[in-house]
């Protein structure tokens, strides 16, 4: 990969690895990408981040690019994590969701669809239905829109304008929030996206699953 000066690259940016050994497989949906996950490489702002915010793969031949990159958007793209956490409980609690575990990290899943189904079957008798969904991302979105906008983490911008005019690479999203909320965090932080390349909680409750259909 050509290099670049450390002072030209966003400092958030200090690593990128693109793995040209791996070989696209025709495989099942569940199978193909999965096996090439990896943790990243970056560290911005002094912190290093080890989920699902960078995943190399090589796309298959018929793509005119070489390597995908799958992008996470909340701290990673965009400063969003208080915005969308307050949005995200206020609306719970506007549909009669009352006791909320707000401890993130005993969930199984880290998205917003399983984190919603969780809480609702914990406060109703009833199963979760996916149908809540349409509402309650509505309603998330507007309490966001009433909130100071979101920012991009400093350097974000300008990093997926360049991945999106070079010709080596591919990009994607890959979010555990809802997708109205993320669509409004990147216009609100300026930062490019196409709505076809954003794949959100929306019909998944597992990362891996949302991460796989970014890649498809």
């Amino acid at each position: 990969m050509k290099k670049y000066s450390r002072n030209w690259l966003p400092k958030l940016y200090r690593k990128i690895r693109i793995n040209h050994k791996q070989k696209w497989e025709n495989k099942t949906r569940a199978d193909a990408p999965v096996k090439n996950f990896r943790k990243n490489d970056w560290t911005f702002e002094n912190r290093s981040f080890l989920s699902y915010q960078k995943h190399e793969i090589l796309l298959p031949k018929h793509s005119h690019k070489m390597n995908l990159i799958v992008f996470d958007i909340d701290d990673t793209l965009t400063k969003s994590e208080y915005q969308h956490q307050l949005a995200y409980v206020n609306s719970m609690k506007e549909i009669g969701i009352n006791e909320i575990n707000q401890n993130w990290k005993d969930y199984q899943h880290h998205t917003d669809s399983y984190i919603l189904k969780v809480n609702y079957e914990n406060n109703f008798t009833d199963k979760f239905d996916w149908k809540l969904i349409e509402n309650f991302e509505k309603r998330m979105t507007e309490i966001m829109e009433t909130l100071e906008p979101v920012k991009e983490i400093i350097g974000a911008e300008k990093f997926v304008d360049y991945l999106r005019t070079e010709k080596k690479y591919a990009l994607t999203f890959a979010t555990g929030s809802l997708l109205q909320p993320a669509i409004l965090k990147l216009e609100q932080a300026k930062i490019w996206y196409d709505k076809n390349l954003v794949a959100s909680s929306n019909q998944f409750y597992e990362r891996e699953q949302i991460v796989t259909d970014a890649i498809e």
